[in-house]
């Protein structure tokens, strides 16, 4: 049975949900992250999602805990505060810290990262 937010999607937006990224991963919980995704406007529904990938793969690196991504969520957003307040090389630490702790990247830290690094060199 599908999630509640699922029942909605068809075409391409229900094919996303089968899409495979991870070799190593089930596709049962791969699919359940996706659902994750879906229902990120009902944290219960997000949770549960999150709860039945991590029991079909419980030490896989794309299903981490709740705690653990609020944990670097909120370091990214302190990372961000530091930016605002024009303390970069802080900002930046904080970056890589979290680059550090998320080795596959799923909060895309990478990437902020790469082009804040290259702002710095072309002084924009």
């Amino acid at each position: 049975m599908l999630p509640r937010a699922e029942t909605a999607l068809t075409g391409d937006r229900l094919a996303w949900l089968d899409q495979r990224d991870y070799d190593d991963l089930d596709g049962q919980a791969e699919r359940a992250l996706r659902a994750a995704g879906v229902a990120f406007q009902d944290d219960n529904q997000a949770e549960a999602n999150l709860a039945a990938a991590r029991a079909v793969a419980p030490t896989h690196r794309a299903a981490p805990d709740a705690k653990t991504r609020f944990w670097l969520f909120a370091l990214q957003a302190h990372g961000y505060v530091l930016l605002r307040l024009g303390r970069r090389q802080e900002a930046f630490e904080a970056f890589r810290k979290i680059i550090e702790l998320d080795r596959s990247d799923q909060t895309k830290t990478r990437v902020l990262l790469e082009v804040l690094e290259k702002g710095e060199d072309q002084d924009v």
